[in-house]
C-alpha cells in the first residue's frame, strides 16, 4: 500500500487517472449505502457506515436530476445505440447479479487528478467489507485486497494482506464506526505493517445512477512509520451551506535513483462539492523535476505545483499555476467506459462467479510468509508477486488463498518457459479505425543503396537481394527508388528524439569506413543529401565543416533505421505522416511532438504494421496507392491443454515474409520433449545465416527460435491459412515468458482461458457501424482503449479521440463462441471528460477567485491512533472483495 499511495500516489500521482482505469479500485465488489454490493458477491446488507468508492472533485451533471445529460455534438458521437433489447427473461429482475451491480460514473479532469488517490484507499478498504454488520465488533479478520498495474505492458494483480477489526464505539456521545487495518508490506525481504485508522461518523448517501448525494462524514490516518512522520491523513465533513468537505494530507520521503538523499514530498488538496456548484485547491509535487528525463540527480527539494477550481451548474473552471484558466461544460461530456460486467442473460448470474481468471496463493521463502497471485493476462500464464522482480523458484509449494477454512489446494511453482506461441484470428476492420491517432511502431530496416540509372537518371535505388563475395556487394534481386518507396525524409532523427536510431555508412577505398547524416535542405547545408558525420555521445554527428558527399555512378551504401517511431494516418488525401519528437517521457511513456514536425511516411508496400491499442490490436497492411487491408486481430495464446488443437503436431510453420528463401519452424506439442511448447528451426534459411552461409550463433535444426517472430503461417497449395507469432523472452521474464503451477501429480493447474464472443456491431462515437470481436477475462479485450492517446495529448479530449471511442450500453448481448451461451453486459466504471468552451463571452461561467477562499493550512495532519501489533489472524475471509465461501 505505501507503493502505491507514497510511490504511485506521488512520484506518478500525475498518472493517478490511469490507475483508476486499469482498475485499482473495488475491484471485488464494493458495499455501498444502498446495502447491496457490485458484481461478484452476493447481496449483502450493510450497516448503513459505507463511504463512497469514487470522490470526484467535479460531480458528474446528471447528479441534479438523475437523468442523462444533454450533450453537443461531440458528445452525442460518444452515445452509442442499444445493440440489443434489455432481455425479457429474469436477467434484469430486482435481486440477480446483473440488477445489483453499481455502475460508478465520474468526472475526470486530469488536472485535479491528484484527488484520486482518496479514491485509491476508499476503493481499496471496500474489498474488506468493513461496514458489513456480520464484520462489526466481531473481532479481526483477513482480507486479501488487489491492486491492479501495468507491467511490461500488460494488466498485472498484486495482493495486499489487510488485517480489519471493525467495531462500534461511543466517541463524544456518538455512535462512530471504527475500521482498524494492519497492512503488511515487503521491503527487501524485511515484513512490516502499516497502520490505518478509518472512523465512520456519518455513511455516504449513493443514488441510484451511482453519483453521489453526499460522502459522508469520516477521518482516516494512514501511519506508515512509527514516527508517524510518513503518513495519509483525509477527512470528510459537510459544510454549514450543505456543501461536502474531502481534505487529504500526504507527507512522504522520496528521490531519484542515486540521489545522495531523500527529498521531502508533500500534497493537499480540499474540495467543496455540491450538485450545481463547489471549488478547491490543490498542492502537489512536480514530479517530472524529480524523475523526468531532464531531472538533477544531486536535487535537495522538490518543486511544487498549486492549482485551483470552481464549477457552477453548467461550467466548469481550472487553473494550474503559471498557466490560464481553462473552461469546460459539464453539460457537455465524452463518456468513457474503463470496466464491463458480464452477466448470463438468462439468470442474471455474473460470469466470474463460475470462471476462475485468476486467484491468489501465499508461499514461504526463508520462513517468510510470501503472497502473490496466480493468473493470466490474454492467456499467458504468470505468477505475479509483491515484488517487480522477484521471482519464485521453481518446485515452490504454494497454497490457494480464496477457499474457504477446511478447504486446501497446494500446488507447486512449475517450469517457465520462455516464450509463447499464439493463434493470430483476424476480423475485417477499416484503416479509418485508426485515422488521426499517433501509434509507435518498432522498425528494425536495413537498405543495400545503389547510385544507379535505371533509365531516369542517376538515383539511389535500394537492393531486395544481396549478394557477398570477395568482390563486394553485387545486387541479385529487384531495384526500388528509395525516395519514392521509402522516403529520404525517415532518415532524419530529431535532435531530441532517443527513440529512433538510424546509421548510414558506404566503405571508401581510400579512407575506409565512413558514416554519413541525412539532413534536409536548410541555410546551414548545400542541400538535401548526406553528409559526413562521426559518433558524439552515442549518436551520429555531421561534422563541421560539413562535408556533403558527391555521389558517383555505381556508388554503394548501406541504411540500418532502428528502435521506434511513431506515425500517423491522416486519410486518403494526405497519407501516412511520421512525427517528430522533441521530447519523452518516461515517467508516463508518453512522447512529446513538434506539431509542425510532420514528414511524409511512406507505409511500405504488403508489410504488416501492427497498432495496438491498448486492448484493440490492428493489422494494416498497405496493397497499393491507397488501397489497404485491415483486420483487427484476435490472439490466442497456447498452452498445455490447447496445444495441439492450436497447431497439429509436426506442422511446418513458415514465414510470410519470405516463405521460400526464410527459415522453417516448427511447435512442439510432445510433453516428453525437452524443448516443450518451444518454436524450434525445422530448416535453417537465408534469414538466419551470415555472409559465408553458415547458420548464425545459436541457430540448428531442432534449437529453440531465441528471438520474436510476427507473422508465421501454414502453407497449403502455396496459400497460408493458419497464422501464428511466436514471442520470446531472451531473459526469461516479461512479455513472452509464462509460468504454470503444477498440481502434485504433475499436471497444469491452468486457469480459465478468456471467453470469446460472437463478432457484434457497434457503432463508434462518429457514428460509425464497427466490427468487435470481443474477449473477456475479467478485462473486455477487442475494444479500441484511448487513454494512452489522451496522455499523449495532455489530456484533452479531441473530436478525433472521441470518434473512436466505442462504449457498449447495459443490456447488450453476446454470445460465447464455444458454447452458445447468451450473456448481457453491463458498464462497471465509466468516465467522463468535460468538453472544452473556447468562447466564454455570454456564458454564466464560475468565478475561479472563489477558491482562493480555500486555506490549505486546514488540511489534516496525522493523529496519533495508538493501534498496537497486529492481532495473529491467518484464515482469509475475503479475497478481491469477495468472500470466501
Amino acid at each position: 500500500m505505501r507503493q502505491k499511495m507514497a510511490r504511485e500516489g506521488g512520484q506518478l500521482l500525475a498518472l493517478s487517472a490511469l490507475f483508476l482505469w486499469i482498475g485499482l479500485l473495488c475491484l471485488g465488489g464494493c458495499t455501498g449505502s444502498s446495502g447491496t454490493t457490485s458484481t461478484g458477491t452476493s447481496a449483502i446488507t450493510t450497516s448503513g457506515y459505507s463511504v463512497p468508492s469514487k470522490v470526484s472533485a467535479v460531480p458528474t451533471s446528471e447528479s441534479a436530476s438523475g437523468q442523462t445529460v444533454a450533450t453537443s455534438s461531440l458528445s452525442l458521437r460518444g452515445k452509442l445505440r442499444s445493440l440489443s433489447a434489455l432481455s425479457a427473461s429474469s436477467a434484469t429482475d430486482p435481486g440477480t447479479d446483473y440488477s445489483q451491480a453499481q455502475t460508478d460514473k465520474y468526472v475526470e479532469e486530469h488536472t485535479l487528478a491528484q484527488f484520486d488517490i482518496i479514491e485509491q484507499v476508499l476503493g481499496a478498504l471496500n474489498q474488506t467489507h468493513y461496514a458489513d454488520a456480520e464484520n462489526i465488533n466481531n473481532g479481526p479478520y483477513l482480507a486479501m485486497v488487489a491492486w491492479e498495474d501495468e507491467q511490461d505492458g500488460r494488466e498485472v494483480k498484486k495482493l495486499e494482506p489487510w488485517i480489519v477489526d471493525p467495531e462500534q464505539i461511543v466517541e463524544n456521545g456518538q455512535n462512530v464506526l471504527r475500521v482498524r487495518a494492519w497492512i503488511e508490506e515487503e521491503d527487501e525481504g524485511e515484513i512490516s505493517y502499516i497502520k490505518a485508522e478509518f472512523k465512520i461518523y456519518s455513511p455516504a448517501t449513493k443514488r441510484a445512477d451511482g453519483s453521489y448525494a453526499d460522502y459522508g462524514v469520516w477521518t482516516l490516518n494512514v501511519k506508515f512509520d512509527e514516527a508517524g512522520e510518513d503518513f495519509f491523513a483525509a477527512s470528510a465533513s459537510v459544510a454549514s451551506d450543505g456543501k461536502s468537505v474531502i481534505k487529504i494530507h500526504q507527507v512522504f520521503m522520496d528521490g531519484p535513483p542515486g540521489a545522495p538523499a531523500q527529498i521531502p514530498v508533500e500534497t493537499k488538496a480540499i474540495m467543496y462539492i455540491s450538485d450545481t456548484e463547489g471549488y478547491g485547491k490543490v498542492y502537489y509535487p512536480n514530479f517530472e523535476a524529480l524523475f523526468g528525463p531532464d531531472a538533477d540527480p544531486e536535487a535537495t527539494e522538490l518543486p511544487h505545483v498549486q492549482a485551483r477550481y470552481a464549477y457552477n451548474a453548467d461550467y466548469l473552471a481550472v487553473q494550474e499555476e503559471g498557466s490560464s484558466t481553462q473552461y469546460k461544460n459539464r453539460n457537455s461530456v465524452t463518456e468513457m467506459v474503463h470496466r464491463y460486467g458480464v452477466y448470463n442473460a438468462v439468470t442474471g448470474e455474473d460470469v466470474m462467479k463460475t470462471k476462475s481468471f485468476g486467484f491468489p496463493i501465499r508461499y514461504s521463502i526463508n520462513g517468510i510468509t510470501k503472497h502473490a497471485y496466480y493468473g493470466a493476462y490474454q492467456g499467458r500464464h504468470q505468477i505475479w508477486t509483491n515484488g517487480s522482480d522477484e521471482t519464485i523458484p521453481q518446485g515452490t509449494q504454494v497454497t490457494r488463498e480464496d477457499l474457504p477454512p477446511g478447504e486446501t489446494e497446494t500446488y507447486v511453482v512449475g517450469p517457465t518457459f520462455a516464450g509463447t506461441l499464439t493463434k493470430r484470428t483476424l476480423i475485417a476492420a477499416s484503416v479509418e479505425d485508426i485515422k488521426d491517432i499517433p501509434v509507435e511502431i518498432w522498425v528494425n530496416d536495413d537498405y543495400n543503396l545503389f547510385y544507379t540509372d535505371q533509365g531516369e537518371g542517376l538515383k539511389w535505388y535500394y537492393c531486395t537481394q544481396m549478394s557477398w563475395d570477395q568482390q563486394g556487394p553485387t545486387c541479385t534481386g529487384d531495384l526500388y527508388d528509395f525516395d519514392e518507396t521509402v522516403g529520404f525524409e525517415s532518415l532524419i532523427v530529431g535532435a531530441n528524439d532517443n527513440r529512433k536510431f538510424v546509421y548510414i555508412g558506404r566503405w571508401d577505398e581510400t579512407e575506409g569506413q565512413k558514416a554519413y547524416v541525412y539532413e534536409a535542405a536548410s541555410a546551414d547545408n548545400d542541400g538535401a543529401g548526406f553528409y559526413e558525420a562521426e559518433e558524439v555521445d552515442g549518436r551520429l554527428t555531421v561534422i563541421t565543416p560539413r562535408v556533403k558527399l558527391v555521389p558517383q555512378d555505381g556508388m554503394d551504401m548501406w541504411v540500418t533505421i532502428g528502435g521506434s517511431i511513431y506515425v500517423e494516418y491522416k486519410g486518403a488525401a494526405q497519407g501516412w505522416v511520421e512525427k517528430e519528437v522533441v521530447g519523452f517521457n518516461t515517467m508516463s511513456w508518453t512522447p512529446e511532438f513538434n506539431e509542425s514536425g510532420d514528414k511524409p511516411y511512406t507505409l511500405p508496400l504488403n508489410r504488416e504494421l501492427y497498432v495496438n491499442m491498448q486492448g484493440a490490436n490492428y493489422i494494416v497492411r498497405r496493397t497499393g496507392e491507397n488501397e489497404y487491408t485491415t483486420y483487427l486481430e484476435l490472439q490466442t495464446a497456447a498452452n498445455p491443454s490447447n496445444a495441439t488443437t492450436l497447431v497439429a503436431t509436426g506442422t511446418v510453420l513458415k514465414d510470410q515474409w519470405n516463405p521460400d528463401g526464410n527459415s522453417t519452424y516448427e511447435f512442439v506439442t510432445s510433453p516428453t520433449d525437452d524443448n516443450y511448447l518451444m518454436l524450434v528451426y525445422r530448416t535453417i534459411g537465408d534469414n538466419d545465416k551470415d555472409s559465408n552461409g553458415d547458420p548464425n550463433e545459436g541457430v540448428k535444426v531442432g534449437g529453440v527460435v531465441q528471438k520474436s517472430i510476427w507473422g508465421l503461417a501454414v502453407y497449403v497449395n502455396g496459400e497460408a491459412t493458419d497464422m501464428y507469432n511466436w514471442e520470446y523472452s531472451s531473459t526469461g521474464a516479461g512479455w513472452g515468458a509464462v509460468t504454470y503451477l503444477m498440481n502434485l501429480d504433475g499436471s497444469y493447474k491452468l486457469v480459465d482461458d478468456p471467453m470469446r464472443f460472437d463478432t457484434i456491431t457497434a457503432t463508434n462515437g462518429a457514428g460509425e457501424q464497427k466490427t468487435l470481436a470481443l474477449q473477456y477475462d475479467g478485462w473486455m479485450m477487442g475494444l479500441p482503449v484511448l487513454y494512452g492517446e489522451l496522455s499523449k495529448n495532455d489530456w484533452a479530449m479531441t473530436d478525433e479521440i472521441a470518434d473512436k471511442i466505442i462504449n457498449l450500453p447495459a443490456g447488450t448481448e453476446v454470445t460465447e463462441s464455444s458454447t452458445g451461451t447468451k450473456y448481457l453486459l453491463k458498464p462497471l466504471d465509466v468516465s467522463q471528460f468535460l468538453n472544452p468552451v473556447t468562447d466564454t463571452t455570454g456564458l454564466d461561467i464560475p468565478d475561479i477567485n472563489q477558491a482562493d477562499a480555500v486555506d490549505l493550512s486546514t488540511v489534516p495532519d496525522f493523529v496519533e491512533h495508538g493501534m498496537g501489533d497486529k492481532p495473529d489472524v491467518t484464515t482469509v475471509k475475503y479475497s478481491e472483495g469477495k468472500l470466501v465461501q
